[in-house]
């Protein structure tokens, strides 16, 4: 009497022989005429949002012309500064410009201190302000 064992080994080599047979054998392709619809429900709508996409960028930009503006330039403003950031860090990261820089700054302090001790300079300063004052407000 035969075991489960052994017959389900049988069974497995009789499977094995059969695919080899078939697989020696030329198949010809199968061809489907017609493929499966339910990928087309899915698919069809989101290439039409697709299609539409153009039409909507260019109705929402004539829309919206000068909050794009403000968006575009306020953009552009923290780029650059982020930019300016970057340039300044890299100069104080070098040894000694930043102690030039000190020295140019503390000398530009001293030089307007000195002339605005002077009464002559400081009258002179106070009509240029007024004149100016005049100019803009009228």
């Amino acid at each position: 009497m035969e075991s489960e064992a052994d017959k389900i080994s049988t069974q497995i080599t009789d499977k094995n022989n059969e695919t080899n047979l078939n697989n020696s054998q030329a198949k010809e392709p199968v061809v489907v005429n017609n493929p499966p619809t339910e990928w087309l429900e899915t698919v069809k709508p989101i290439a039409d949002s697709l299609n539409q996409l153009p039409e909507v960028f260019s109705k929402f930009f004539s829309d919206y012309t000068n909050i794009v503006a403000v968006l575009g330039y306020g953009s552009l403003g923290l780029i650059s500064a982020y930019i300016s950031l970057a340039v300044v860090g890299a100069i104080e990261d070098m040894p000694i410009l930043p102690r030039f820089f000190e020295l140019i700054g503390l000398g530009y302090v001293l030089w307007i201190s000195w002339n605005l001790l002077e009464a002559s300079k400081r009258k002179e300063l106070w009509a240029n302000i007024e004149s100016l004052k005049e100019t803009m407000l009228g």
